[in-house]
């Protein structure tokens, strides 16, 4: 029996997704999103769109916001179709929990920090 807030989250997936497909349809003119190729241009497109969606939830338009989710979501989208992550046969490969305490990743955010700062700590 599904309770209330399970209900609640799948409608906002589903409010979500229409926003996501608004969104391919509305740059479509671009081409498909699951055409790119390019890793470092899916890259660069989603810190572009993550600034601008920074920017609308300082100036709290929610209309931008919506949008930008939106475009993150189907960036993140073209990165798991390139990486061929949707095929059914992949979802036997397990996933590993990596957070901000394993020793790895410490050492990743210490070297890509700015004025040797560390991320997260």
């Amino acid at each position: 029996m599904e309770t209330l807030s399970e209900n609640h989250e799948e409608s906002l997936v589903e409010i979500f997704k229409n926003d996501m497909l608004l969104e391919l349809a509305k740059n479509s003119h671009k081409g498909s999103i699951l055409n790119f190729k390019d890793f470092n241009g899916i890259i660069t497109e989603l810190e572009y769109h993550k600034a601008k969606l920074f920017l609308a939830i300082r100036v709290k338009n929610k209309g931008a916001i919506r949008e930008y989710l939106a475009d993150i979501a189907n960036f993140l989208l073209a990165i798991g179709n390139m990486f061929d992550v949707y095929n059914i046969e992949n979802n036997k490969d397990e996933c590993f929990e990596i957070n901000k305490d394993v020793e790895l990743f410490k050492k990743i955010m210490v070297s890509e920090s700015s004025k040797g700062q560390v991320i997260g700590s």
